[in-house]
């Protein structure tokens, strides 16, 4: 079964899932637009953290752009859409456009993330 962390700060409204929690080698951050960040491994091809800032809000906007991905050389974006259109991030955001580079927010069920696995 895959394991992940999940932490809400109600103070700062930001949701923070890290999965498989163990250290690790050093990752790579993209921010992908103002208030998402992920983190994957240096190679792009397992995602390890998801930061949500202003996740209630972000919740009923339905997509957002993910405009952190339009300055990246276009092999790692799309790995990174690759990575956002699978568990676990998947779970949060997706399914992604590629041509228009946006996402949809989700709030997944408990059971959707104890069923997935990644």
């Amino acid at each position: 079964m895959a394991s992940f962390d999940l932490s809400y700060d109600e103070r700062t409204d930001t949701l923070r899932v890290v999965f498989e929690p163990k250290p690790r080698p050093r990752g790579c951050d993209l921010a992908v637009n103002d208030l998402v960040d992920i983190r994957s491994d240096q190679d792009v091809t397992e995602i390890r953290a998801i930061t949500i800032r202003g996740f209630t809000t972000l919740v009923g906007v339905g997509e957002m752009e993910l405009s952190g991905l339009r300055d990246l050389p276009s092999d790692t974006v799309a790995r990174f859409l690759d990575l956002l259109a699978r568990p676990p991030a998947s779970l949060f955001l997706g399914p992604p456009d590629a041509d228009h580079l946006v996402a949809a927010l989700r709030v997944p069920r408990i059971e959707e993330m104890l069923a997935a696995a990644w």
